[in-house]
């Protein structure tokens, strides 16, 4: 079962946590990734909301947070995704559309719903996994769906 109850929905850059956009937009300056908010083509926020610990809670990792967001942003060429949380702060990761391959998430130890995506994510120089969480909602389908049709198209 999954440590988090989720949440998301599509939106504009703007609808945005503005914690989320302003750590987004600095590391689009930081990085010379150019205009990401109007560049965007798609835009969502998953809201996470920590479970009461169960059995195995404890196994994955402790999260400090008992809320944080996840705002995802695609654009033609990159995914870039942003971590916030009241204790933790914001972690913003970027990848290449052209440097990853991007999966629906699935464990046979943990049931949670979200995009694995496997490859060069935030400047590694080696393949990494990373996780986005996504929740149940049609919105979270859609934004899945748009993901991984632009890693493909990225490939062809």
């Amino acid at each position: 079962m999954s440590n988090y109850s989720r949440s998301t929905r599509l939106c504009r850059f703007g609808e945005l946590q503005p914690e989320l956009a302003e750590a987004i937009r600095a590391y689009a300056v930081k990085h010379e990734l150019g205009d990401v908010e109007g560049g965007a083509v798609l835009c969502a926020e998953t809201a996470s909301t920590k479970k009461k610990k169960g059995l195995f809670a404890g196994w994955f990792g402790t999260d400090p947070d008992d809320l944080h967001h996840t705002a995802v942003v695609l654009t033609p060429e990159r995914l870039i995704w942003a971590r916030g949380g009241e204790e933790s702060g914001e972690v913003v990761t970027m990848a290449r559309l052209k440097e990853v391959e991007v999966r629906d998430f699935h464990s046979p130890l943990i049931e949670d719903t979200g995009l694995d995506v496997f490859g060069f994510v935030g400047g590694s120089t080696e393949r990494v996994q990373a996780f986005i969480g996504l929740g149940p909602e049609p919105d979270a389908g859609r934004a899945a769906a748009a993901i991984k049709d632009a890693v493909a198209e990225a490939h062809e």
